[in-house]
């Protein structure tokens, strides 16, 4: 793929700055909250069809003779490197982090006594002891390889955010600052991990063609597979679409062209989002053809979203983002030039809208209901383990 980041980029880029730049002054100057959301959204919904349009329909047609305005790898390493100012080493081994934790209902759990249990599950799933080798794929600041380490396990991370990678590696971890398309791997590990970044490796623009999310896929479970000891196993979270595009609003369309822009990637889908029956999704299709066996699944839906709503830390809480001051703020504005994933999606969470609309009805509510979230949610997460030994 050639990617153009010249004349054509930079006016988009511009576009993308009006139109922060107008939801900013909104954000500092406008004291009613009301009139912030419904000026906001006025603007969104004159602005977004437009630069929409030409975004998507336009590089969709790129696509086809090999073109692409935007590099979305380099996307995805400018969301985490950006969004490092707002986690950053100070929050390593405290709970916080970009997934989510196991709280099952139970309020009384702080962030890291649920980030605990979430490790206990993935670590006796996986059948880890001493002596064992683990893979973790979008290690982030390696709170889970220094869970396993203190185990004494084996432990190499592969990250494609630089600031990230190099938290780790000052934490005294094995990690290699690159995409896994271009890691090669000289060992055979008893487990590799992929926690909540499959939904970044598929290009928003090709969303639409199942062949090219498939293919994506099944590129990632052959790398799982040629890299698993032969009774190894595959620990993986990830969110999934659920429900068909036949059923979203424009808010929810515009909700998604944010998280695309923003955050790079798109989420792989559940039978139920093409119109079968649940059971069955993007990423077990790919793994049969690579015999990787599911061998068992959890839904983790509303552990998700009851993370960002009861741990007051989360960056994708709303109330915290409320309360970020202006210099905090400022600070993003010049961090990257009007392109700040974090700056972006905290003014989205301030206004109530942006991806946690995904949800479904009063995202922000504090009781845990796991079979309700999962009946009305646009996407799904689920924790699943799959085995090499497809016998």
């Amino acid at each position: 793929m050639i990617y153009i980041h010249d004349d054509i980029y930079s006016q988009m880029k511009t576009h993308h700055c009006l139109l922060i730049a107008f939801v900013s002054i909104q954000y500092l100057y406008t004291v009613d909250s009301f009139r912030i959301e419904l000026i906001t959204l006025i603007a969104s919904i004159l602005i977004s069809p437009i630069y929409c349009f030409v975004f998507y329909i336009f590089n969709w047609m790129l696509g086809h003779i090999g073109l692409s305005i935007i590099d979305f790898k380099e996307l995805v390493k400018n969301c985490y490197d950006t969004a490092d100012t707002y986690i950053g080493k100070d929050h390593t081994s405290t709970g916080l982090d970009y997934g989510y934790n196991l709280y099952d209902g139970n309020r009384d759990l702080s962030a890291k006594q649920a980030q605990l249990i979430k490790y206990e599950y993935m670590w006796n799933s996986l059948r880890l002891k001493d002596g064992s080798k683990l893979l973790d794929i979008g290690c982030g600041y390696g709170d889970w390889m220094m869970y396993c380490k203190n185990k004494g396990v084996f432990c190499t991370g592969i990250n494609i955010s630089k600031k990230q990678s190099m938290s780790a590696i000052k934490r005294g971890l094995n990690v290699i600052n690159k995409d896994w398309e271009e890691s090669q791997l000289n060992t055979k590990f008893d487990a590799i991990t992929c926690m909540d970044t499959i939904e970044h490796y598929v290009s928003p623009f090709d969303k639409l063609f199942l062949s090219k999310s498939d293919e994506k896929y099944e590129k990632l479970m052959g790398f799982i597979k040629h890299n698993l000891s032969t009774d190894g196993m595959f620990l993986t979270s990830c969110l999934f679409l659920q429900k068909p595009y036949k059923n979203w609003n424009m808010y929810l369309w515009l909700s998604a062209f944010v998280i695309d822009y923003s955050m790079g990637g798109y989420y792989p889908r559940l039978n139920t989002c093409v119109g079968g029956d649940m059971g069955v999704d993007q990423l077990t299709v790919a793994a049969k053809k690579h015999k990787l066996r599911l061998d068992n699944f959890i839904d983790t839906t509303e552990n998700y979203r009851i993370s960002q709503v009861w741990n007051q830390d989360c960056w994708q809480n709303s109330d915290n983002l409320r309360k970020k001051d202006i210099v905090w703020l400022v600070r993003n504005i010049i961090y990257t030039y009007f392109d700040s994933p974090s700056f972006f999606m905290s003014l989205l969470g301030y206004y109530n809208i942006g991806w946690t609309s995904f949800w479904g009805e009063d995202p922000l509510c504090q009781e845990y209901n796991s079979e309700y979230r999962q009946s009305i949610s646009y996407i799904r997460c689920f924790i699943a383990i799959y085995s090499s030994n497809d016998v």
